[in-house]
């Protein structure tokens, strides 16, 4: 992107900049985790992750909503990286602990 920027690319003013990229990047990278523990539940032909996937969803729409129309792209990336690092991960291997821990005992 700031290659492009330096280059004088016309589209280049169109792409977002380095920090909101990187923000959603690592945001997406955290997300990883998530699906991983959603995949190994669904191995068992459950799924724990609704309730967790709907309410973080709401959570990150709103808080883009308030935030991203306020100050712009990179506070809706920051809210995105904030909702995914202190809700979903932490949520994430909480629901998958608990459950792994009932269904093996079973």
């Amino acid at each position: 992107m700031l290659i492009l920027n330096e280059l004088g690319v016309a589209f280049a003013s169109r792409v977002l900049g380095p920090l909101p990229t990187a923000l959603f990047l690592g945001a997406q990278a955290l997300m990883q985790f998530s699906g991983f523990f959603a995949i190994y539940l669904s191995a068992h032909a459950r799924e724990p992750f609704v309730f967790m996937g709907v309410s973080s969803c709401l959570l990150i729409g709103a808080l883009v909503f308030v935030f991203g129309g306020r100050y712009g792209p990179t506070a809706a990336a920051a809210v995105f990286l904030a909702v995914v690092g202190l809700y979903v991960v932490p949520m994430s291997i909480a629901i998958w602990s608990r459950r792994r821990a009932e269904w093996q005992r079973a």
